[in-house]
């Protein structure tokens, strides 16, 4: 019967354990979490990678000029914008070749004025029966040929302002420089 009496005072003891650690005053629930207002904030994110990068396009840009690089506007990792000059050649000879062709249209325009010139008056002589047909036809000829001659210097001039623009090379895109293949002194 002892054994009994110790294993009800230890079931009572237990109890009366228990029952002073759960009664009483109560104890604050556990949280997990808490509550803050949102609101923004900066986020900072640094990223580490090995391997290599690689352009998913890629535009080769060459100058139509040539000569002396004089000007490289950009270095290998530049962003640039489009339009941006790139770089510049030499300008001596495409702009002396473009004084030259503004001098010869010039002369083009009065060799032309002069042959139509000449044309009305042989035709007017030639209606009238004073000149003879061979002087009329050179006349004609000869107008025919400062017209020939007149539209020939204005495409030399065109061309001349085009050799003179492509001097500066201009990006066509806006894009990274991935390489340099000239260098400033190049030709």
């Amino acid at each position: 019967m002892t054994q009994l009496k110790v294993k009800s005072f230890a079931v009572a003891l237990s109890i009366i354990f228990l029952a002073s650690c759960g009664g009483g005053k109560k104890e604050e629930e556990f949280k997990f979490y808490t509550l803050k207002e949102a609101g923004t904030q900066q986020l900072e994110l640094t990223v580490e990678a090995s391997g290599t990068v690689e352009a998913i396009s890629s535009i080769e840009i060459k100058s139509k000029a040539s000569g002396q690089v004089l000007f490289l506007g950009a270095e290998i990792g530049d962003f640039v914008e489009q339009g941006v000059v790139l770089a510049r050649i030499d300008q001596r000879t495409p702009t002396n070749t473009l004084a030259q062709a503004n001098a010869d249209l010039e002369v083009a325009k009065v060799r032309l004025s002069n042959a139509k010139n000449q044309f009305n008056r042989s035709k007017r002589l030639h209606d009238e029966g004073n000149i003879s047909d061979k002087s009329f036809e050179d006349a004609q000829e000869a107008s025919s040929s400062a017209q020939a001659q007149f539209v020939r210097a204005e495409v030399f001039l065109e061309n001349a302002r085009i050799a003179l623009d492509d001097t500066s090379v201009r990006s066509p895109i806006a894009g990274t420089v991935i390489s340099r293949l000239a260098e400033v002194g190049d030709r």
